[in-house]
């Protein structure tokens, strides 16, 4: 994107930064409200989840104290990739044109950059079901394998948003486990929803009685779920809903935040103002999240 001498008058440079970073700002931050926030300090992370100890057992007089060791559940590796943009100002722009018209352009840099940080983190959760990549496995299926042998569901067949699938949800995390026999408590936190399913969300959850019901039931929603719904207009499925729950493990790793650097570029007398994050995205732990495709 490249400003030229028709479109801009009198600049003062050092104002791009900020309006940047303003439209950055600006952007409703979906993303780190579902997700995990975890720092970075080098290309790639490791996490490796162990599941506990098991339950305590009865001592007998004079005998020893059983000792147990934790079992290793799964490891993940997020790698973090660089997404940037970058914006030129002439020099025959900042000589001619108005401060007004680059700050303006500057908000849409930093929104541009904010945007994509919530389009790849959805479009991570719209690939729950079946895996992002070859070497990122769904976070959401039928069957995962538990390490005391036996497996778990996290997906609710395909049923259209309603109290009654989100009951399921809740009553289905609320049995998982951390290995054999062993249950978690995993407590429901927040529900993703499409745009689209943003107004029924608001309610589900927000009524004080049963949305759509007849027999003055209150509504459960309410508090089972206590922060509330958050909408995306960057999910892929317009059908598809998410359950967040309180088992950390969905991962949003920060190597480097939002940032705007400037320089000149040599031979044109024009200045380059480059706008970067660097993040990876993962499932660390696939009882952080529940869902269905919907109906």
């Amino acid at each position: 994107m490249t400003i030229t001498r028709s479109t801009i008058n009198p600049a003062y440079v050092d104002g791009v930064r900020s309006s940047a970073s303003r439209g950055q700002e600006s952007v409703p931050a979906v993303a780190s409200k579902f997700f995990d926030r975890r720092e970075s300090k080098g290309q790639s992370e490791y996490y490796s989840l162990a599941t506990g100890l098991g339950y305590a057992q009865d001592k007998m007089e004079a005998q020893p104290v059983f000792e147990d060791q934790p079992i290793q559940d799964g490891q993940k590796t997020i790698v973090n990739k660089t997404v940037a943009l970058q914006y030129v100002i002439s020099q025959e722009a900042l000589d001619d044109a108005r401060l007004d018209e680059i700050k303006s352009r500057a908000l849409n840099l930093g929104m541009s950059s904010q945007e994509t940080f919530e389009r790849d983190h959805m479009l991570f959760i719209s690939n729950a079901f079946t895996g992002s990549t070859a070497q990122d496995e769904a976070s959401i299926i039928g069957a995962h394998n538990l390490p005391g042998g036996g497996t778990y569901s996290n997906e609710l067949a395909a049923a259209a948003l309603s109290n009654t699938s989100l009951e399921a949800l809740i009553v289905n995390a609320s049995k998982t486990l951390r290995r054999a026999g062993m249950p978690v408590n995993n407590l429901p936190k927040m529900l993703l929803v499409p745009s689209a399913l943003g107004p029924l969300a608001q309610r589900l959850l927000e009524s004080n009685q049963v949305a759509g019901g007849n027999n003055n039931d209150i509504n459960i929603l309410k508090s089972r779920i206590p922060q509330g719904y958050v909408a995306s207009p960057y999910l892929t499925s317009d059908t598809a809903y998410f359950l967040r729950n309180s088992t950390e493990g969905l991962i949003s790793q920060i190597r480097d935040g939002f940032s705007v650097t400037n320089e000149d570029i040599p031979g044109n007398l024009s200045r380059r103002f480059v706008a970067k994050q660097r993040y990876g995205i993962g499932c660390a732990d696939w009882r952080s999240i529940c869902g269905s495709l919907g109906a």
